[in-house]
């Protein structure tokens, strides 16, 4: 079995980050935040093509959507 290429891993990683900042404790976010920024950047480096990476305006604005639904839901 062939192993991953960086961006692949780099890619599983931003998702991974991106699905724990959606559930992470306040007190978290800022350092899963600013290790999913880094690996935003390394994506960005390796350059564009195919299974680029997402917009991070995007990947950000999604996450702010999704923490405001679930706090609104707790709070009803």
């Amino acid at each position: 079995m062939a192993e991953p290429t960086r961006r692949e891993t780099l890619e599983e990683l931003r998702d991974l980050l991106l699905a724990n900042l959606l559930h992470a404790p306040p007190s978290a976010v800022a350092g899963i935040a600013r290790e999913y920024r880094a690996t935003l950047a390394e994506l960005a480096a390796l350059g564009a093509g195919a299974g680029a990476p997402r917009e991070e305006g995007s990947a950000v604005d999604e996450l702010a959507r999704k923490r405001h639904e679930r706090r609104s839901a707790t709070t009803d």
